[in-house]
């Protein structure tokens, strides 16, 4: 099964830190995925933007963002445009199963 491409184990790492750093246990954690540096060698791929205890208000997020629950499902934020937000959250289903995806590498 193929891995979700913004939850390979170094975010699943940074999420988990960040859950425990902050005690925010439950609700969602926003990633966003960034340009590698070629100038770094140890440029983040994956950077935390925020948490949101319900996924609502799509529109304070820009399109591409991935929120991940506590179960490591993800939605992202689609439609819209960078100034004005995103007009709403999808979760990401697997291609080919059509499950949603699991930050395990595996569908739910």
């Amino acid at each position: 099964m193929k891995h979700h491409p913004f939850l390979l184990d170094p975010e699943i790492e940074l999420i988990n830190s960040y859950r425990t750093e902050t005690g925010f246990q439950h609700g969602f954690v926003v990633i966003v995925s960034l340009p590698v540096s070629l100038e770094k060698e140890d440029a983040p791929i994956t950077e935390i933007t925020g948490w949101k205890l319900h996924l609502d208000n799509p529109q304070g997020f820009v399109p591409g963002v991935v929120a991940v629950d506590s179960n490591f499902l993800c939605w992202e934020a689609v439609d819209g445009d960078d100034y004005n937000g995103a007009k709403k959250w999808i979760p990401l289903l697997h291609q080919e199963t059509k499950q949603y995806f699991h930050g395990s590498g595996g569908a739910a």
